[in-house]
């Protein structure tokens, strides 16, 4: 699957066998995607690192996603687009203006 940029999508990366939400950021070169997972572990999660995607925002159910989740982003993956497996949903809108002004700080 070729994703698009702020595209949450499905993964089994990182030598990992579990399937997971990853936010696509941009192609690195034809066929690779830079990555960046995605945890709804909010016991860890440090606002210096990780932007938190709140269900309580408006634009929370573009995402896709079922619950208060955070995006590492410290941990970018480049991954081939033959481990994304499908599309999740997308970061549009408001919460995607704040993520990435968030990204940009």
């Amino acid at each position: 699957m070729t994703p698009q940029p702020l595209e949450v999508v499905a993964a089994t990366l990182r030598h990992s066998q579990d399937r997971r939400p990853w936010l696509a950021i941009d192609q690195v070169t034809a066929g690779r995607w830079r990555l960046l997972p995605i945890s709804a572990a909010l016991d860890l999660f440090d606002p210096e690192l990780h932007f938190r995607l709140d269900p309580g925002h408006p634009d929370f159910p573009a995402t896709g996603l079922k619950k208060a989740s955070f995006i590492i982003a410290n941990l970018p993956v480049d991954a081939l687009e033959a481990g994304i497996e499908r599309r999740i949903g997308l970061l549009q809108g408001q919460l995607a203006s704040e993520f990435l002004a968030w990204l940009d700080r």
